[in-house]
């Protein structure tokens, strides 16, 4: 098949154009056709690189999109933790105002304040432990101690 008969072949629309060469000269049927290929060619090349980059546009704006939403979840579910926590601490507040021990302990071992919780409880008990003395020393001075003998500390045995 020659280039003058693939030519003749193509539609009228797909027929490359005559074109003249720079010096009055016409081209060949088969120059015309090669470069009509290749004008075709680099169409095709130009037409599938402007798909490509639409298509990668479209996907890095639906990445921007998916890290932006994960974004807001994750900032959203950092306000409600840090509003619970609010919440909780006004709770311990308010029950340690009220002095409802019993319910301040209970926020402090639920909500897993060890520090604290461990600081109330030693303090606790030196507190238990000071009533003690005061109650035996106010026992010991109410009571008269015999000739010759000093009172009986706590903790201690008798002789």
């Amino acid at each position: 098949e020659t280039a003058a008969t693939a030519v003749s072949k193509l539609g009228a629309e797909e027929q490359p154009p005559s074109l003249a060469a720079e010096g009055g000269l016409r081209q060949s049927a088969g120059l015309r056709v090669y470069n009509w290929k290749l004008r075709s060619f680099l169409d095709e090349v130009r037409d599938h690189q402007a798909a490509f980059v639409r298509a990668w546009e479209k996907r890095r704006k639906e990445l921007k999109e998916l890290s932006k939403a994960g974004e807001r979840r994750a900032a959203d579910k950092e306000k409600r933790e840090r509003l619970r926590a609010e919440k909780a601490e006004k709770e311990r507040l308010k029950a340690l105002r009220e002095n409802d021990m019993d319910a301040y302990f209970k926020h402090l071992e639920h909500h897993k304040s060890a520090k604290i919780l461990t600081l109330l409880k030693e303090t606790d008990r030196h507190l238990q432990r000071f009533a003690n003395l005061i109650r035996f020393e106010q026992a010991n001075t109410d009571a008269k101690p015999a000739a010759g003998r000093a009172p009986v500390q706590p903790g201690a045995t008798a002789p």
